[in-house]
């Protein structure tokens, strides 16, 4: 039989009589070969799996099926004693250019296995590579770059359930010749690792290998006869260019397409939080309800300070609303608000009368910063942890749940890396999500410590991060757009009223004071305009102290937030090509770019960002995805500000395309960050 090449997408599998490998990864090439040889370090296969009894890898792994629907491959594999079928099921969608890979592993004998190892495997040519990784951290989320990788090995992992803590799932490769580079994106199903490696191999440069499954650190899956694991999903993205930014909107459109569940307008929120923290004042909170009113927020959220201990969601009778949360809630319904509370429901106080009651629903081993960790083995358990959603969802008619999650889980003694508790994680938010459908659930996790894409099904909208500098926040917006779609992450705009400017006495309106980054330990000036155009690039929300801000300054707030309800739709179902290459975090001038585009209505909105005192007159941004043929109207929104200067123009999409749309800056010597926001129509 003559070598085959099946092609599947972007990817290039060679298929002869004994075997299948995959030849190319897009414009790639793999370092497998369909003849496979022991003492060849191309010998790579697709899996790497490893029992309490043996290793299997290449050539230990037989092919025995293909099957091929056009857009779907699978190929199945049994390894050579006959103990275990590895299946590698790829989905195609052509439009994005993206493959998901999802392997299962089954076990054919009579007995229990241990699995200690299962890896999804590819593998890349000798070459010279770099990796785009990036790490992330409370506060600093989403911060990437480059490297070359010249030797040993580049793994990221999640740290005991927060799987965005330490790195993201996501990561890049690109050689020094090929036009492009390609993605991946892990969607954890458990605490997992994606590892990149280069195998050393006589005198021979050494091929780079791709693994990522769930972390084999202490992996210890015991499967039994007859019963299948899955591994973690994989998504392999060809990008359009060598930039990783390049294929932002692609991924965006995947996203929305393959793993949200449910689409309803997300409102703009009110949180507590950052005004005074868990100290809940009632007198002061009614003052915060008025002002968030009068800005146009449609939520009032209480967050931490009204329950008696985690696992006790009982209110205080002693503090906060002594017991009468329920008659502030229809103070702010009477007010024309939604309500809404924070709950961390993954953590029990040992304190909390569940953990004396029931011992047993609690996971064995040392408690986690003194907190327990719930086993959802016992169904008792997990309906037990439905039910304080449930009924407090019931008794507060709540409208909205921010849910967190500041701690890890500990270390999982069931050797499953916590996939099983995933698992059943995920099947009591669809249940909530089923069962009250009208309540918005936030993914807060301690400031997006598990912003990842396998939590889009769960929850309606994620926090992007508890640094509240607006500034911050766009650096970090612009690593998570790299792997997450902008219509469901949710941002705040923290401020508070600094008075009037009396050191310099130039500034005729309020002066308007931002959060350093998650607390007012540290602050500083912020332009108004900046920050609410900044929160439009995701969905609109506020903390802070709104109740010390003048009438004139909630007018123009609500200015803003008026015209962000009026185009939430489209925001909110918007793909995001970045204009601009992501920067550091630290990185405090220049300019950044973001164009949203509607795919329903190709209407545009492109939001700009520069440093005032840089001494640019402005800056054109070829547009990307606009008709060529088709008339388009651009104006610049000026939100009724008298000192923005009136813009407008036609052109048609290749005049927006190729020439570019410019943008002009106002020039200051004094160094402020300015926002500006051009929106584009067809005609």
């Amino acid at each position: 039989m003559m070598d085959k090449m099946i092609k599947f997408g972007f990817l290039y599998f060679q298929q002869n009589e004994n075997a299948v490998a995959l030849y190319r990864i897009g414009k790639y090439i793999s370092a497998d070969r369909p003849v496979f040889s022991l003492d060849q370090p191309r010998n790579m296969g697709l899996f790497h799996i490893r029992t309490n009894e043996n290793c299997y890898e290449g050539s230990e792994l037989k092919f025995r099926d293909l099957r091929n629907t056009g857009d779907e491959l699978t190929l199945v594999y049994e390894t050579a004693d006959g103990a275990l079928t590895a299946t590698a099921c790829f989905r195609l969608d052509a439009a994005n250019r993206i493959i998901s890979r999802k392997d299962r592993l089954r076990n054919n004998t009579d007995k229990a296995l241990h699995i200690l190892r299962f890896f999804s495997r590819m593998s890349f040519q000798s070459n010279d590579y770099e990796i785009y990784s990036q790490q992330s951290r409370w506060g600093l989320e989403n911060q990437g770059s480059w490297q070359p990788l010249s030797a040993g090995r580049l793994e990221l992992k999640s740290r005991r359930g927060r799987w965005t803590e330490g790195g993201t799932p996501f990561a890049a490769v690109r050689d020094a010749e090929t036009a492009n580079a390609l993605a991946f994106h892990l969607i954890p199903n458990g605490d997992y690792t994606m590892r990149f490696s280069l195998p050393g191999y006589s005198t021979m440069k050494c091929p780079l290998i791709l693994e990522t499954g769930l972390d084999d650190e202490r992996l210890d899956y015991v499967l039994e006869p007859g019963c299948e694991m899955e591994g973690t999903e994989l998504l392999i993205q060809e990008l359009p260019t060598r930039e990783v930014y390049s294929g932002t909107a692609e991924l965006h459109r995947y996203a929305y397409k393959n793993l949200i569940r449910k689409e309803r307008p997300l409102p703009v929120v009110y949180n507590t939080w950052l005004d005074t923290m868990s100290r809940l004042d009632v007198p002061r909170l009614r003052r915060q309800l008025a002002a968030a009113k009068e800005a146009g927020c449609e939520v009032f959220v209480i967050d931490a300070g009204w329950y008696i201990c985690h696992g006790h969601w009982e209110e205080k009778t002693d503090d906060a609303f002594f017991g009468n949360m329920k008659e502030f809630a229809a103070e702010v319904r009477n007010a024309g608000l939604k309500f809404g509370i924070w709950m961390e429901p993954e953590f029990f106080d040992s304190a909390a009368p569940v953990c004396k009651e029931h011992p047993e629903w609690f996971d064995p081993g040392e408690p986690v910063d003194g907190q327990l960790r719930m086993n959802f083995r016992h169904p008792e358990a997990k309906e037990f942890y439905y039910n304080m959603f449930a009924e407090r969802i019931r008794r507060y008619d709540l409208d909205y749940i921010k849910i967190d999650m500041n701690s890890s889980l500990g270390i999982d003694l069931s050797g499953k890396e916590l996939s099983f508790y995933l698992q059943s994680l995920h099947e009591i938010m669809t249940r909530l999500r089923n069962d009250f459908p009208e309540t918005v659930l936030e993914n807060c996790s301690s400031g997006a410590m598990r912003t990842t894409l396998g939590e889009l099904p769960y929850y309606d909208q994620h926090f992007i991060s508890d640094n509240g500098n607006v500034l911050d926040v766009l650096h970090i917006t612009q690593g998570l757009l790299l792997r997450f779609p902008p219509g469901k992450v949710l941002r705040w705009l923290v401020i508070a009223s600094g008075g009037n400017n009396e050191l310099w006495g130039m500034n005729p309106e309020e002066t308007v004071l931002q959060v350093q980054n998650a607390t007012w330990k540290h602050y500083e000036e912020t332009d108004l305009e900046c920050g609410l155009l900044a929160s439009m690039t995701g969905v609109l929300g506020f903390s802070g102290d709104l109740a010390s801000f003048r009438t004139e300054t909630l007018q123009k707030i609500r200015r803003y937030t008026d015209y962000y309800i009026a185009n939430r739709a489209s925001l909110q179902r918007s793909v995001c090509t970045l204009l601009t290459s992501p920067r550091s975090i630290d990185h405090r001038h220049g300019v950044m770019g973001f164009q949203f585009t509607d795919p329903e209505t190709d209407k545009h909105f492109v939001f700009t960002f520069y440093r005032d005192c840089d001494g640019m007159a402005g800056t054109v941004f070829p547009l990307k995805g606009l008709a060529a043929d088709k008339q388009y109207y651009a104006k610049r929104i000026t939100f009724g500000n008298p000192d923005a200067a009136e813009e407008s123009q036609d052109y048609t999409g290749a005049e927006l395309c190729n020439d570019g749309l410019a943008i002009t800056f106002q020039i200051e010597q004094h160094g402020d960050f300015k926002g500006i926001l051009w929106e584009i129509t067809p005609v």
